[in-house]
């Protein structure tokens, strides 16, 4: 049996049916999303009646149905003579009346005239045509979504409409190529990063971990980004890039492989002190005393402050920077942090932290490390020996 899928995730009811609406997998399982809608969403409001009962006529009745049918305009979609369907409750309903009843959409014009003008473009012709526009527009207003907040490409649409074979991730997950630096624009979309399932803690044979910077463009608008740990992650995490900023993201590299497996955060807290760095610098605070900030003095990978707030460990691009700890002069404490390219840095009460690109973790208390981590969050510390 198929399972109803969209945007990654299995659809079982209507909040999971808008909020992971993708029109490339509407099209692609049309006949899936008109028997849902017409279970799940047709009882929800006069308007999802219409356009559930629409869809389920232009999916099942087909080219002897469509082939008659006149539509000359977008606005025909409100004009549509929405049957009584055997085993479905409901008569015959008015678009334009539906869409002005409670529960009805908004944007409703501005929806048809888009997917009107893609099917134009789509390279469909006939009944194709017409089934395409009617399909696309009634998912798009059952998810309450637009072609603006989800767009799809004229020849998308026609090649998922068709079911041509196609990649489901293709395009899905941010690419990372040989680059260690990405600049991203704003856009309605966020941009996904597949964090990896079970074994993104642990380093695989031959990996070594590297940095990539992903900036936020210069202009108006944040960049938003969906951390994925599981391509169906059901609760991706989101972070949000102010415009001109940045943040740091740690990757696994074998050869031309690259996956990514740790955003490095802007927020760290240790026993009473908080550290976070906004733009270029570095705001310290200590339970119920008043924030404090110096400057960064450019990039900052990774931080982490001690448990008085008394000083901290700073990681820059390519340079780990211990002038403000408070014990970078003994030796003994230090000695350690100082084994290979960091990473990382993390700092547990009074004990340090480093994590190399070798997935080498190291402390400033002898006896306590591990090896083949991708990152210092608790999940991996968990190995850590002792």
């Amino acid at each position: 049996m198929r399972i109803f899928k969209m945007g990654g995730a299995q659809i079982t009811g209507p909040l999971v049916f808008r909020a992971h609406f993708e029109p490339g997998d509407f099209l692609f399982s049309r006949e899936m999303a008109a028997g849902f809608a017409r279970q799940q969403l047709g009882c929800l409001s006069a308007w999802d009646r219409y356009n559930s009962k629409l869809l389920y006529q232009s999916v099942f009745l087909g080219k002897e149905h469509l082939d008659g049918l006149s539509l000359t305009g977008p606005e025909d979609y409100l004009e549509m003579s929405v049957e009584t369907i055997p085993g479905w409750p409901g008569s015959k309903l008015s678009g334009r009346e539906a869409a002005a009843a409670p529960g009805g959409g908004a944007g409703v014009l501005s929806t048809l005239n888009s997917v009107w003008a893609l099917a134009e473009k789509s390279g469909l012709d006939g009944w194709q045509r017409k089934d395409l526009f009617l399909c696309l527009s009634a998912g798009y207003l059952l998810a309450r979504r637009s072609p603006e907040e989800l767009p799809i490409s004229p020849s998308d649409a026609a090649a998922r409409y068709r079911k041509d074979p196609f990649d489901p991730d293709a395009g899905r997950w941010l690419e990372f190529g040989g680059a260690d630096a990405l600049e991203l624009k704003p856009r309605a979309e966020p941009y996904r990063i597949l964090l990896g399932g079970a074994g993104q803690n642990r380093l695989a044979p031959g990996e070594r971990l590297a940095l990539c910077r992903i900036g936020g463009a210069s202009g108006d608008g944040t960049v938003t980004l969906e951390l994925y740990r599981g391509k169906y992650d059901p609760k991706p995490a989101r972070e949000e890039i102010d415009p001109g900023d940045y943040r740091y993201l740690t990757i696994a590299v074998n050869g031309n492989s690259r996956r990514p497996v740790y955003l490095h955060p802007v927020t760290v807290k240790n026993s009473y002190c908080t550290m976070t760095r906004r733009g270029n610098r570095l705001c310290r605070r200590m339970f119920g005393q008043p924030e404090t900030s110096v400057a960064c003095g450019g990039d900052v990978v990774s931080f982490a402050p001690e448990p008085d707030g008394g000083g901290w460990l700073l990681l820059r691009p390519n340079r780990l920077d211990l002038s403000r700890y408070s014990r970078n002069q003994i030796g003994a404490y230090t000695s350690q942090l100082w084994g290979g390219r960091a990473i990382q840095v993390d700092m547990r009460g009074d004990i340090c932290l480093v994590l190399f690109d070798t997935g080498q973790a190291v402390s400033n208390l002898f006896g306590i490390g591990a090896n083949g981590l991708t990152s210092l969050d608790d999940a991996a510390l968990s190995h850590l020996r002792r």
